[in-house]
């Protein structure tokens, strides 16, 4: 028999220490369910894992980012709900609105109005976690004044209420004739625009007459005029003339008079006279009583409306440029030193917000409160909030109905953008973060499932392997333990 040598007895025992390092390594993998403690326990595979859990990451943090603007945008979605439910309740009551004066000078129309430009306004304010949503980029800041200030401003600014009177001054003149100038001489009838160029009161655009024996002329010149020159034939009785007029608003209006021979001629009529200087004279009386109404009511009206556009529109606000504000021609810029800012967020041309939601994928989202759907509710109300009309001017209803019409027109959102499409793009926006969310969190799935089957043992395997490294294990102990028994002076025996 031969006798054992000492390099085999150790190469036995290493093969045995191997074994039982297997053994355990196997043991430690049942126990913790992972091949390795390391990386380098990888081998070739760790490259790999590294790589997945890096794109993991990234597409976790994709996941965060998603979240916070969905959120946001869902409490924006809200407020533009809103606000597109007050626009709807402001049409549908504009249009079945009565002039019934309660005693604050106002209807309840209007007295409605003011809850909803407060309620506006502090929603527009919403903020969370420290970030003011509607702000554009400027997210630290409320973006909007408080609802006192933006209408009467403080002590060193004008407000919302300022602006509106001022601007009426200067459309209305100081005779409340819409910056028009009247004049007859002998059969002839002139109506001129008092400064050119100007940017106030009612602008002449046009007259379309059907009367006998007139000339019209005009407009023409600088500034503006229109010539109606009667002659020996004389008008007769129905004929008519209509003068279209552009306001301040950009609106277009008429004035028209029929040709009568009933005295006294009545509203929208003057008097044929009994020669062509005598009927000249009664269309004066005629157009400056009907030119007086019309600048206190429709001029007035369109002069508040277009006010309206010159504050809350603009950034810087419009304001009347000279004095006596009743003679002025042209707009100057507030400052934030004179007039109240409504709007401080950020103004620029930029996106509201940039996220980026996948490795290649940036978007912009979020409404500014100074987005044209929200200011057009906004500069609505506050017009209402302000106005008060008294019970003893003959005029008032008038005023308001030419007042409500364009409220009303504004809040139909013809032709411009509305609080809907704003929430229809802001609900485009939330359906494709979804889609984007889900798609992420499927590759996340995939992803996380190649880094288990990399680093992850099969308990299953690991148990069979270990039953074979067992069996290895006592056929060595054997086998060692039956050299190690073998000497010379057992052989020798």
């Amino acid at each position: 028999m031969e006798i054992p040598s000492l390099s085999r007895t150790l190469r036995l025992q290493a093969e045995v220490v191997s074994l039982k390092r297997i053994q355990d390594d196997l043991s430690r993998q049942l126990v913790s369910g992972k091949k390795a403690e390391t990386f380098g326990g990888l081998g070739g595979d760790a490259a790999v894992v590294l790589s997945l859990r890096d794109q993991i990451s990234s597409q976790q943090s994709y996941i965060k980012t998603i979240d916070l603007i969905s959120l946001r945008l869902g409490i924006q979605s809200a407020t533009l709900t809103r606000i597109d439910d007050l626009a709807s309740k402001l049409k549908t009551d504009s249009l079945t609105a009565s002039f019934d004066l309660t005693g604050s000078g106002q209807t309840q129309l209007q007295l409605n109005a003011v809850s909803q430009f407060d309620e506006i306004a502090s929603l527009l304010n919403t903020e969370i976690a420290g970030r003011h949503l509607f702000a554009g980029t400027d997210t630290t800041n409320s973006p909007v004044a408080l609802p006192a200030v933006i209408l009467d401003g403080d002590a060193t600014r004008a407000g919302f209420r300022q602006v509106v009177s001022e601007r009426s001054q200067a459309d209305l003149g100081s005779d409340d004739r819409a910056r028009l100038t009247l004049n007859t001489t002998a059969a002839t009838f002139s109506i001129t625009e008092d400064a050119d160029p100007s940017v106030f009161g009612a602008k002449l655009s046009g007259a379309t007459s059907s009367l006998s024996g007139t000339t019209v002329t005009g407009p023409v010149g600088s500034p503006p005029n229109i010539d109606i020159a009667f002659t020996s034939t004389l008008p007769e009785q129905g004929q008519s003339i209509t003068f279209e007029f552009t306001l301040p608003d950009g609106t277009v209006e008429t004035l028209s008079f029929k040709a009568t021979t009933v005295s006294p001629a009545g509203e929208g009529a003057f008097l044929i006279g009994v020669d062509e200087n005598a009927t000249a004279a009664n269309f004066h009386t005629a157009f400056d009583a009907a030119l007086q109404d019309f600048a206190k009511t429709t001029v007035k009206a369109a002069s508040a409306a277009q006010a309206s556009t010159d504050f809350f529109d603009n950034n810087p606000p419009q304001r009347v440029s000279g004095a006596p504000l009743t003679s002025a021609t042209a707009l100057t810029n507030g400052t934030s030193a004179d007039t109240v800012i409504w709007y401080t967020g950020d103004a620029s041309s930029s996106a509201p917000g940039l996220a980026k939601i996948g490795d290649n994928e940036i978007i912009s989202y979020g409404i500014r409160a100074d987005e044209k759907a929200i200011v057009a509710l906004l500069k609505t109300t506050a017009l209402l909030t302000i106005t008060i009309f008294s019970s003893s001017d003959p005029l008032a209803a008038d005023n308001y109905s030419e007042m409500i019409e364009r409220v009303a027109d504004t809040v139909s959102f013809k032709g411009t953008r509305s609080p809907v499409d704003a929430l229809i793009e802001t609900g485009f926006l939330q359906a494709k973060l979804d889609d984007t969310k889900e798609r992420t969190e499927s590759s996340i799935s995939v992803s996380l499932g190649l880094v288990a089957d990399v680093e992850n043992a099969d308990p299953y395997e690991i148990a069979a392997k270990i039953g074979v490294v067992q069996s290895q294990l006592e056929a060595a102990f054997q086998v060692t333990a039956r050299v190690n028994e073998l000497s010379l002076l057992n052989f020798l025996r």
